[in-house]
């Protein structure tokens, strides 16, 4: 099943890299999925270099839209 979008994270991060995967199972019950930002998919999709990869959780659609930061977290609450 295609998901709605992707939840994606900082790879570097060490927080996130541990409590996003570690609420995969309650993300794909939304329909989404997770990446990490660094994943070469995501930077092409981004058209970001990755030193300018933002260092937020990015909420990623299917059909290209993005959420950023506080506005990606209250689409994530809602959900």
């Amino acid at each position: 099943m295609t998901p709605k979008g992707w939840v994606l994270y900082d790879g570097y991060c060490g927080f996130c890299s541990w409590w996003i995967p570690f609420w995969k199972k309650t993300i794909n019950r939304t329909g989404f999925d997770i990446a990490i930002l660094q994943e070469k998919w995501v930077m092409e999709e981004l058209k970001l270099p990755e030193e300018l990869v933002n260092k937020d959780i990015v909420l990623l659609f299917t059909y290209g839209k993005k959420l950023v930061g506080a506005d990606a977290y209250i689409f994530g609450m809602k959900t």
